[in-house]
């Protein structure tokens, strides 16, 4: 009989298990390397962004984050440019006062910087400059200033506007000793624009209590005051928080009362230079802290009631129109300081119509504010004529 020896089967069988294991083993092995990529060519690929069914096809730009400079070292915020294409944009520089007897000018207003390249809505569209490319926006401020020649506040007399609109014609601000207080806080965001305003001023800068730091400007003579405020976050006049920063300087804080008289002090003197002056103050939207220390200065300048003096300021200047009311942190601020000066601080007539949320921006009123009665008196009886310095008018 014939045949394969029947002692030679296991091995024979054991043999191809084997080559069995090892083949299925190369091919999971192959597999995992094409899957891997080692294998398969590279494909070019772009990092997406997680899905937002809400923002379908659109990219909501994060402020914080996305708006970076070039170098990713500054971010703009979505600040935009000091400049006549964002006036739309922007709480644009508003005439607050004309002192008649010295010609001085106080204007309210957002930061004066150019921080980006060009004008735009969204301003991410334009770019953030790098923060050593950030500069004082000086002509920028001159041609919107000029641009309010021809109106004034709804409170300023018949007397007081003639005056303005005499003053602002062909207005120049290279004629004027250009006086800023920036009302920003030296915080970590809003240094780096308070780092911009100390050097184009020459690095000279003064505290709220310090006299002027003599600096320069656009190659013209110029103060730069840093007098940050604060906010009465409690919503209570007579909060200790509020009477702290009504009345003391601390923590590198300018107390509200300390700055509305000095800005009063600044309006009523007639500098070395010869000059007038023009005393810009502003934060960085030009709402909140800007548009409380308003109603201060309105309140004690020209005895305008509470109610009045956030009408106008609300207004920037008029008694209706485009709201921008101060949060409420500014409005409770200014409301102690009509207590401390024995103003009319009633608000009855305002109460219902400004929202009680605390925003950093703008606290929007929810229906019209009553109209102000008030108007401003001038400051300073004039002798003779007006005074114009530098051509012989009327000195007293």
């Amino acid at each position: 009989m014939t045949g394969t020896d029947s002692s030679s089967r296991p091995v024979s069988r054991k043999v191809l298990a084997i080559v069995v294991v090892l083949a299925i083993a190369v091919i999971l092995a192959v597999l995992g390397l094409m899957f891997s990529g080692i294998l398969l060519p590279r494909q070019n690929t772009v990092p997406q962004a997680p899905e937002n069914t809400a923002d379908a096809g659109t990219h909501q730009l994060n402020c914080n984050t996305d708006d970076l400079s070039p170098d990713n070292t500054t971010c703009c915020y979505c600040r935009f440019n000091l400049q006549e294409a964002n006036r739309e944009n922007l709480r644009a520089p508003t005439v607050v006062d004309i002192n008649e007897a010295t010609g001085n000018l106080l204007v309210r207003g957002p930061m004066p910087l150019t921080i980006r390249n060009g004008a735009g809505n969204p301003p991410a569209t334009y770019g953030c400059k790098n923060e050593k490319d950030w500069s004082f926006a000086y002509d920028n401020l001159s041609r919107m200033i000029r641009h309010e020649s021809t109106s004034s506040p709804a409170y300023f007399t018949s007397g007081k506007t003639a005056a303005l609109q005499a003053d602002l014609a062909g207005f120049n601000l290279a004629d004027y000793e250009l006086i800023v207080i920036s009302l920003v806080d030296n915080g970590d965001v809003d240094s780096h624009y308070l780092n911009i305003e100390k050097r184009d001023f020459g690095g000279k800068a003064s505290t709220c209590s310090e006299p002027l730091a003599e600096g320069t400007i656009h190659g013209q003579p110029g103060s730069l005051l840093i007098s940050t405020t604060g906010f009465c976050n409690a919503g209570n006049p007579d909060n200790s928080e509020c009477q702290q920063y009504l009345t003391m300087d601390v923590n590198g804080y300018c107390s509200y009362a300390n700055l509305i008289s000095r800005i009063d002090t600044l309006m009523s003197e007639k500098p070395a230079s010869g000059k007038k002056r023009l005393i810009y103050y502003h934060c960085v939207l030009g709402t909140d802290r800007t548009g409380g220390v308003t109603m201060g200065y309105l309140m004690k300048a020209s005895n305008l009631s509470y109610a009045d003096a956030l009408t106008y300021t609300t207004y920037l200047g008029k008694d209706s129109g485009t709201p921008h009311a101060p949060n409420l942190g500014s409005r409770t601020l200014a409301k102690a300081y009509c207590n401390m000066i024995h103003g009319t601080c009633s608000d009855t007539a305002v109460a219902a119509a400004l929202t009680p949320a605390e925003t950093v921006t703008t606290a929007v009123p929810t229906t019209a504010i009553a109209k102000a009665t008030t108007l401003m008196p001038a400051q300073t009886a004039v002798s003779g004529a007006r005074y114009t310095p530098g051509t012989g008018g009327a000195t007293f």
